[in-house]
C-alpha cells in the first residue's frame, strides 16, 4: 500500500487542483522518504474518501501537491463499534486507542463512574489520543478515524444509548455471573461498556443490564481497561470461525 497521509480537507479538491500540506508532513516527506517532485502519495480524509496525489515541489515547511484522483475507500470493519470506557492511566490510554483503532474501531466514549479515580476524570479527551487514530489510520489502510466523544457519566450514557437505540449492548467482563451472550448479527452495530480498575458498583451493573447489555466473557482472568477493551473490540470486529 502506498504511504498514506491524512488531510482532513481532502473533499474540497477537484482532480487536477493544485494546493500545499503544512509543516508536519512536509517535514515526514523530505526527511524521513527523502521523497522528490513527481512521486505520488495518497492522502485521506478519515471520513471514507482518499487520494492520489503528486508531488510538485516540497521543503521542510511546505509540500505542493496535486490532486490526481479522488475516490471512496470502502475499508471498514464488520461493523461501527463503539467502546464506552473508564480512562486508564498515563500511556495505556493511548494503547487502548492505539490498539482499538487498528482493528476498526468506530468511535470512543470515556466514561466517569463511581469508582474511577480522580486523575481519570476528564474533562475533555486529551488531543494527543486524536493525533494516535489519525496515525493508526494512515499506516492500517483504514477509510475512517474514530470519534472521540466528550467524557460524561455512565447515567448520562446510558440514557443517550437508549434515545439512539443502538443495536448489540455488551458489558466486557471476566466470568459474567450471568451466561456470556451470543454476539449476534456480526454486521449490526455494536457498543461495549468496560469498567473502571475498582470495579462497577452493584448499582451500576444493575443499571448496565437494565439497559439492555449483556456479558460478554473475557476469559477467567481481571483485565485491565485497556486489555479488556482490545479483547472486546477483537471479538467481536474479527473474523473467528463460529461466531
Amino acid at each position: 500500500m502506498a504511504d498514506r497521509y491524512p488531510y482532513p480537507g481532502l473533499g474540497g479538491h477537484a482532480p487536477g487542483e493544485s494546493f500545499e500540506l503544512g509543516a508536519e508532513i512536509a517535514r515526514h516527506i523530505a526527511q524521513v522518504l527523502r521523497a522528490s517532485p513527481g512521486q505520488r502519495i495518497v492522502l485521506f480524509d478519515g471520513s471514507g474518501r482518499e487520494g492520489d496525489v503528486s508531488i510538485l515541489r516540497i521543503d521542510k515547511r511546505r509540500l505542493g501537491v496535486q490532486l490526481e484522483e479522488l475516490r471512496d475507500c470502502p475499508r471498514q470493519a464488520s461493523c461501527r463499534l463503539e467502546l464506552a470506557f473508564s480512562p486508564p492511566k498515563g500511556s495505556r490510554a493511548e494503547t487502548l486507542v492505539e490498539q482499538a483503532t487498528a482493528l476498526g474501531c468506530r468511535a470512543f466514549q470515556p466514561l466517569i463512574y463511581e469508582r474511577t479515580p480522580k486523575a481519570q476524570r476528564w474533562t475533555k479527551v486529551p488531543a494527543r489520543l486524536e493525533r494516535v487514530a489519525w496515525a493508526v489510520a494512515g499506516q492500517c489502510g483504514l477509510d475512517r478515524v474514530p470519534e472521540f466523544r466528550e467524557p460524561c457519566t455512565l447515567g448520562e450514557y446510558l440514557r443517550q444509548a437508549g434515545q439512539e437505540g443502538a443495536g448489540r449492548r455488551f458489558l466486557a467482563e471476566p466470568q459474567p455471573e450471568t451466561a456470556s451472550a451470543a454476539l449476534g448479527n456480526p454486521s449490526e452495530d455494536a457498543l461495549v461498556i468496560v469498567g473502571p480498575e475498582g470495579d462497577f458498583t452493584p448499582s451500576e451493573r444493575e443499571s448496565i443490564h437494565a439497559a439492555g447489555c449483556r456479558s460478554l466473557d473475557l476469559g477467567p482472568f481481571v483485565l485491565r481497561i485497556e486489555t479488556a477493551a482490545i479483547a472486546a473490540a477483537a471479538r467481536l470486529l474479527l473474523p473467528w470461525p463460529g461466531r
